[in-house]
């Protein structure tokens, strides 16, 4: 695993745990409140980098797992970041 790869699974894990559910789970409110307000006081760089791994992650699961994730969730998998 690159460095790259093992910051954006920490970033990934560390949104996971605070979060408490799937990182699929997530709504655009919930990424406002951890960004706008659990990660106010961070510097910018670990900002962007968290955000940079979770736009990762949501296109990976678009173009992987959509259809997947739908059928045993209901839930539609979507990176909004790109829209």
């Amino acid at each position: 695993m690159t460095g790259r790869s093992r910051g954006d699974v920490g970033h990934l894990e560390q949104m996971r745990s605070w979060f408490g559910r799937p990182l699929w789970e997530r709504e655009p409110p919930d990424a406002d409140a951890y960004f706008g307000k659990a990660l106010r006081a961070s510097p910018s760089g670990t900002r962007l980098g968290r955000s940079q791994a979770l736009t990762t992650y949501f296109l990976f699961l678009e173009l992987r797992h959509k259809v997947g994730i739908h059928r045993m969730t209901g839930r539609v998998i979507e990176c909004r970041s790109t829209r």
